[in-house]
C-alpha cells in the first residue's frame, strides 16, 4: 500500500456484500502492512484489520476491515493511513534534530 494513496486509489476495494461496515482491499505486496494493521487497530471504532497473502507466488494481498455500524471502513483506512504518515513525519524530524544535535556536540 502506498501510504501517500487513499484506499480508492488502490487496485481494487470491494465492499462486503451482507455487512456495510467491513471492507476489503486487494492490492499489490507492500511492507507496510503490518504498520498500517497496527494502526488501524489502534482506532477503537476498528473491530477487525488484518491481511493475507492469498499466494506466496503472486505478489498480491487482501486487507479486510471492520468498523462499528457508525463509521466506514473507507474513512478508518484513511484515518491510519494519515496517522501513520504524521507519526514517521515526526519520527523523521526528531530523527534529524537529534542527528544534527550529536554532530555539534564533537565541535
Amino acid at each position: 500500500v502506498n501510504l501517500s494513496q487513499s484506499p480508492e486509489a488502490s487496485n481494487s476495494h470491494l465492499p462486503h456484500r451482507f455487512c456495510s461496515s467491513s471492507s476489503t482491499w486487494r492490492t499489490p505486496l507492500q511492507n507496510s502492512l503490518l504498520p498500517l494493521c497496527r494502526q488501524l487497530l489502534k482506532d477503537p471504532q476498528v473491530l477487525f484489520a488484518g491481511y493475507k497473502v492469498p499466494h506466496p507466488l503472486e505478489h498480491k494481498i487482501i486487507i479486510r476491515v471492520q468498523t462499528t455500524p457508525d463509521y466506514s471502513p473507507q474513512e478508518a483506512f484513511t484515518n491510519a493511513i494519515t496517522d501513520l504518515i504524521s507519526e514517521l513525519s515526526l519520527l523523521e524530524k526528531r530523527f534529524r534534530v537529534s542527528s544534527f544535535v550529536g554532530l555539534n556536540c564533537g565541535r
